[in-house]
């Protein structure tokens, strides 16, 4: 078994190429992770979103079950849910929302997709092992948005990402909950409030 400072950097290796793009060099280090404690759930677990990432999505599976079942730092389960029902999810989100912000939220360009670019995460240097971004409100806030009258502005655009989200929550119940979470939090954020006003509002 590899020391930890060995297994760690390893591991940090996996995530950042991860979170880079590199699907395969992320598989390379959570290969040689495994080879180093082959008992680690973590080590499992990066093994499993590398082969996600690579679209083998059944062997992939087969990897998210070994982690929860590791030795040593067992991870907890993850879900799938369709992109149909994802997108099925967000928009009754979004249609529950009572005026006015059923309105606000017609002013949103919203954004699904299965991964965040590479490029989301340099704002996020210090993203560690296992960590992901759920969501992201980018573009002017409402306030901002109605108070240029010289040019253009960029248009309001929430992204939600599917599978960090899967990765987070164990069944379908527990990803509609933390989906909604999320949702509200960025749509909290483009209504001008920042991470604590999101938080008064009940949007998080």
């Amino acid at each position: 078994m590899a020391n930890a400072p060995e297994l760690e950097s390893l591991l940090e290796r996996c995530w950042n190429d991860y979170r880079s793009g590199k699907a395969k060099a992320a598989l390379v280090a959570a290969e040689q992770a495994l080879a180093a404690d082959p008992d680690h759930g973590m080590a499992h677990f990066s093994k499993a979103v590398a082969l996600e990432a690579l679209g083998e999505i059944a062997e992939a599976d087969r990897w998210f079950q070994r982690a929860c079942q590791a030795r040593r730092h067992p991870q907890s389960p993850t879900c799938r849910v369709s992109g149909k029902i994802f997108k099925a999810l967000v928009d009754a989100c979004l249609e529950s929302l009572p005026p006015p912000f059923s309105r606000e939220v017609q002013e949103v360009h919203w954004h699904l997709a299965d991964y965040p670019p590479w490029s989301v995460y340099d704002s996020y240097p210090e993203a560690g092992i296992g960590d992901e971004i759920l969501g992201l409100f980018e573009g002017c806030d409402r306030s901002e948005r109605w108070s240029h009258f010289d040019g253009p502005v960029t248009g309001p655009i929430i992204s939600i990402w599917r599978r960090p989200l899967e990765h987070q929550c164990a069944d379908q119940d527990e990803f509609r909950h933390e989906l909604r979470t999320t949702v509200l939090h960025e749509f909290g954020h483009y209504l001008g409030f920042d991470e604590d006003g999101v938080a008064a509002m009940g949007l998080d």
